[in-house]
């Protein structure tokens, strides 16, 4: 699938009790950034809430630590934080954000895909006709400029 540039974020969330949990803890605010930098991840990847670095490989510590900047020791207590909350659950060597759908719209996503589709394949045949227009048009011109020598005199 390709990459879709939004994910939906309730205007409610500081009322969501799990939140509410993240910003009690010493770094609340970090625990939070953390929880969007992830929801923002899982959108990138578009892969129904799995968090993966490249097409088969899911993120470890040490990728979520590079691109977040927190300490291994750090990030793991908040990722286990998130799970412990069931916000994320662990499965298969994968991060998953649980309930993804609260945060992309399975349905929306069809939509745009069809609609990118159907883009897609006009352009391609329009380039299609493009390219089949012109090798008429170059045959034409090819025709036109050919010269019928049997019409000529010669001068001796």
């Amino acid at each position: 699938m390709g990459q879709v540039g939004w994910i939906k974020v309730n205007t409610n969330i500081f009322s969501n009790r799990k939140i509410k949990i993240l910003l009690k803890e010493r770094e609340g605010d970090t625990y939070f950034r953390i929880w969007i930098q992830i929801l923002t991840i899982a959108g990138e990847c578009n892969r129904d809430g799995g968090l993966y670095i490249s097409d088969n490989t899911p993120f470890k510590i040490k990728d979520f630590t590079n691109i977040i900047g927190k300490s291994s020791k750090t990030f793991t207590k908040i990722l286990q934080k998130f799970i412990d909350l069931g916000m994320l659950i662990y499965k298969n060597d994968t991060y998953f954000v649980k309930n993804w759908s609260k945060y992309q719209s399975a349905d929306k996503l069809k939509k745009i895909g069809k609609t990118n589709k159907v883009i897609e394949e006009n352009i391609i045949e329009k380039s299609f006709n493009n390219t089949t227009e012109e090798k008429i048009r170059k045959e034409e011109n090819r025709k036109e400029t050919r010269v019928d020598e049997s019409n000529f005199e010669t001068l001796d």
